[in-house]
C-alpha cells in the first residue's frame, strides 16, 4: 500500500542564518512588529505578554490550510509566566489574524514583565531571542494516531522505507500534518473538548530562539470556523 496520497503541503520555517529583514511585515520567531492602530500589546494581569511569532501568510511557497484562507498575516503572543493550560485566546496567550496587509502599523514591545525578575537564571534573556524566518515547501506524512485503525499495519510496513525526512516534520511549521508526541491532539477550553477544531500550524522547541514547551515540545494551533477572536485555540505537548 502506497500512503503518498497522504501527504499535504506544508510550508517550513527556517528560523535564522541569514540577515534579518527590514520589511516590518517579514515573518519573525520571538518579534511582533505590526499591528492595527490604535491596537495595543496585549497583557495579562497588567503585564505584557511576550512575542511568540509573526507569521505573513504571504511570503508562504505553497497555499496554507483552508482554514487560513482569509488570513493574510498572524501575530502570537504568549506570557509571560507560564505556558497556557485550556485557556481561551487573550488569556495567557494572543493570537490576533488580520485579512489584509494594508493597514498595518509599527507595533512598540514594551520593556518585558520579567525585565528585572530575580527568579531568572542567572544569564536567562526575559524575552524571546528574535529571528527572522524563510519558508521552505516539503510534503508532510501524518503520524500514526492520524490513521484509521485498518489502515496501520499497512502504514507500519510502508514506512519501514521510508527515511526521517520524507515522514512528519516536528519544527515550526504551516499545514501538513501535526508531529505527536504523546498522541493525537486534542483542543480544550476550560476544561471542556473543542470538538470542531482544525489544526492549522505548529511551534517547535526553537532552542536558539528560548522558546520551549516544556521539555523538548511543540505548540499546535487550531482554528474553528465562523468563530472570530474565540474560534482560535492554542495547545501544547511535551516529553
Amino acid at each position: 500500500m502506497d500512503f503518498s496520497s497522504w501527504a499535504r503541503p506544508a510550508c517550513i520555517a527556517q528560523v535564522g542564518g541569514f540577515r534579518p529583514p527590514q520589511d516590518p511585515l517579514a515573518s519573525w520567531l520571538g518579534r511582533v512588529r505590526v499591528a492595527l492602530p490604535g491596537e495595543g500589546w496585549p497583557t495579562i494581569d497588567g503585564a505584557p505578554m511576550l512575542a511568540l511569532a509573526q507569521f505573513n501568510l504571504r511570503e508562504l511557497p505553497c497555499r496554507p490550510p483552508p482554514a487560513l484562507a482569509d488570513v493574510a498575516l498572524l501575530t502570537l503572543f504568549l506570557g509571560p509566566w507560564q505556558l497556557p493550560v485550556d485557556e481561551p485566546n487573550g488569556v495567557n496567550w494572543a493570537l490576533r489574524a488580520y485579512p489584509s496587509l494594508e493597514g498595518l502599523v509599527s507595533l512598540e514591545e514594551p520593556t518585558p514583565a520579567r525585565a528585572g525578575d530575580p527568579k531568572l537564571r542567572k544569564g536567562q534573556d526575559p524575552a524571546l531571542r528574535p529571528f527572522p524566518i524563510r519558508w521552505q515547501e516539503r510534503l508532510d506524512l501524518p503520524c500514526r494516531d492520524d490513521l484509521p485503525a485498518e489502515l496501520l499495519d499497512g502504514w507500519d510496513a510502508w514506512v519501514k522505507d521510508r527515511s526521517a525526512t520524507e515522514l512528519t516534520v516536528d519544527g515550526t511549521k504551516i499545514g501538513g500534518w501535526p508531529y505527536y508526541i504523546q498522541s493525537q491532539v486534542q483542543w480544550r477550553t476550560g476544561g471542556g473538548l473543542v470538538e470542531d477544531c482544525r489544526y492549522v500550524l505548529q511551534l517547535g522547541s526553537e532552542h536558539k530562539a528560548g522558546l520551549s514547551w516544556g521539555s523538548e515540545g511543540l505548540g499546535y494551533v487550531a482554528r474553528q470556523a465562523g468563530r472570530g477572536a474565540d474560534g482560535w485555540h492554542l495547545t501544547w505537548q511535551t516529553l
